[in-house]
């Protein structure tokens, strides 16, 4: 199938291991427009891509011993990012993982592990153990209110309340593309755990770092840190900020993703 991608190469690399931004539920390279352009200034190329919400998209080589062990709809994500690295002939790459991407991503990485390096999950899903759609849908709704308080209120700054508007005009039309799809898909992530697979990434050497922010209330902190005391990381970042802070405030969120992935190499490296 076609994918459709942004890839940001600039004129001098730090590293030439490219950093892929895995997008979460409903969102797309438009949400995450100002992440990939400062990503992209710390001399990092810079990859993400737009899930297909088509009918019968990527699933054609899925066995049923996968589509009994992993959730369909992530499943067809993880091969959507699998298929990006093997069309752009990259043969290992960093990842910033953002939410529902927490577990298409670990999948990923499960199924081709010498595709990965590091991975930096932030406010991921799946690390609070199994949930509930109501639960979860119940979660967002407030975090999605909140925001539009905010932003009817003034209180958020300029340049964030555009962000929030485009995440918003994203995320709906994503969902009116296939609306029973985007239902499948949110109802995925209330029943993942990734867990385990995190624990296998980082005993087949690929860096595993989590970075959570402490007012995050789609997927809480204290359930966070409660799952981390039987996960196998590298590095756990607690910041300031919610879910989204990742596109709504990448001035401070992309400097610690950064600085998280430079921290797992040196730590390879050693």
């Amino acid at each position: 199938e076609e994918i459709e991608a942004v890839d940001i190469r600039p004129e001098k690399v730090k590293t030439e291991i490219p950093v892929l931004l895995a997008p979460g539920w409903g969102s797309t390279p438009e949400v995450f427009k100002d992440t990939l352009r400062i990503m992209s200034e710390r001399e990092r190329r810079v990859l993400s891509l737009t899930h297909s919400q088509e009918r019968n998209s990527g699933l054609a080589t899925a066995g049923p011993e996968l589509l009994k062990k992993y959730p369909e709809e992530e499943l067809r994500k993880a091969f959507a990012l699998i298929g990006l690295l093997w069309a752009k002939g990259i043969k290992k790459t960093d990842v910033i993982a953002h939410s529902e991407a927490g577990i298409n991503v670990a999948i990923a990485a499960s199924l081709a592990p010498e595709r990965f390096r590091n991975i930096v999950f932030v406010g991921p899903a799946g690390l609070v153990g199994k949930d509930s759609f109501p639960a979860l849908f119940k979660r967002f709704t407030v975090d999605a209110i909140r925001d539009g308080v905010r932003m009817m209120l003034g209180t958020a700054k300029p340049e964030e309340i555009a962000r929030l508007a485009r995440a918003g005009k994203e995320t709906t039309r994503t969902f009116f593309k296939n609306p029973l799809r985007s239902i499948r898909q949110a109802m995925a992530i209330s029943k993942s755990d990734t867990r385990e697979m995190l624990n296998d990434l980082h005993r087949h050497g690929i860096g595993v770092g989590i970075i959570h922010g402490v007012d995050d209330t789609i997927f809480p902190m204290r359930k966070v840190q409660e799952a981390m005391q039987q996960s196998e990381i590298d590095g756990f970042l607690t910041v300031k900020g919610g879910h989204d802070e990742l596109y709504t405030n990448p001035e401070e969120f992309i400097p610690a993703c950064d600085k998280l992935l430079e921290m797992l190499e040196a730590k390879r490296n050693k």
